[in-house]
């Protein structure tokens, strides 16, 4: 039996590492950013901002094995991005 959504967990999650590359595009991957950090904390894990890349364009610039390899190398359990 899980924790409801609505109600915070209070740490239950602390180990659990998510990492996040959401950005500030325009208004609604603004709220869809605050709504899953605020998720985030509310269930007690760390996030960990990713700052991959500035644009669409430069993250498909990027050679995928680094990015792989910078990825694993942040040891995150789960990660959450808006492309």
């Amino acid at each position: 039996m899980g924790v409801p959504a609505s109600k915070p967990s209070s740490g239950l999650h602390a180990s659990v590492r998510i990492g996040a590359a959401i950005g500030p595009h325009d208004p609604y991957w603004i709220q869809v950013r605050e709504t899953a950090y605020h998720r985030v904390e509310e269930l007690g894990a760390t996030l960990v901002p990713l700052e991959i890349s500035d644009s669409n364009e430069t993250l498909f610039s990027l050679d995928p094995a680094s990015l792989a390899e910078e990825l694993l190398a942040q040891d995150l359990d789960a990660a959450i991005c808006q492309t």
